[in-house]
């Protein structure tokens, strides 16, 4: 792989993870501003902070030079979590279904971020 490819990708891979790592800190100790990638954006689901952390992951194990077959065989199941993420988010909005991936960390902040703005960054649970 050339290196300047070789170098973007590790950039790419380690700012995914750390942007992932530091929404979910944020969702974890309530810090607004680590929610965001951007100031006056909404909050980045926890769910997605997730899928960024592990896309990133992905992308680092199939950097490696001396890479075997355990490190490609991670890489698969990491980035295929990730697809399986967002087939279940694009089925669910196709459908209208409400399968509830985007509320599986961190629900009740979930609900309390959408409060005061009327956004809700998942659907409303029925069950309760």
């Amino acid at each position: 792989m050339p290196a300047r490819l070789h170098a973007f990708s590790g950039l790419a891979a380690g700012v995914a993870v750390l942007v992932g790592s530091l929404v979910l800190v944020g969702w974890a100790l309530d810090v607004g501003v680590l929610k965001r990638i951007l100031p006056n954006l909404v909050a980045m689901n926890p769910v997605t902070a997730i899928s960024f952390v592990l896309a990133g992951a992905s992308l680092w194990l199939l950097r490696s030079e001396r890479r075997g077959r355990g490190a490609r065989g991670l890489a698969a199941g990491l980035a295929l979590l990730v697809c399986f993420v967002g087939l279940a988010k694009l089925v669910g909005i196709a459908f209208g279904w409400e399968n509830g991936i985007d509320g599986l960390l961190f629900p009740r902040a979930l609900e309390a971020e959408a409060s005061p703005t009327g956004w809700r960054p998942t659907p409303r649970s029925t069950s309760s």
